[in-house]
């Protein structure tokens, strides 16, 4: 990929963290999950990931993590 390729999955993946920031401040439960958006670099995805609060904040302790729904992961990117 190159480097215009990956500072686009960078936008993408910020502005989605966004979202899940707002969804997480709300605190919307079903049951223990919170719908989050996946914050994966592909354009036009809106899917959603069913995380509880305390697996979303693991993802969030690292800057550099992102919830990612599974299948979802573009050339920069490496599934933990």
């Amino acid at each position: 990929m190159d480097s215009a390729g990956e500072e686009r999955v960078a936008r993408n993946e910020a502005a989605f963290r966004k979202v899940n920031e707002a969804i997480e401040q709300g605190r919307q439960t079903r049951e223990g999950f919170v719908g989050f958006v996946c914050e994966c670099g592909r354009l036009g995805c809106n899917e959603i990931i069913d995380l509880t609060l305390p697996e979303y904040e693991a993802v969030r302790a690292d800057a550099r993590r992102f919830a990612v729904r599974r299948g979802h992961e573009v050339g920069v990117e490496e599934v933990i």
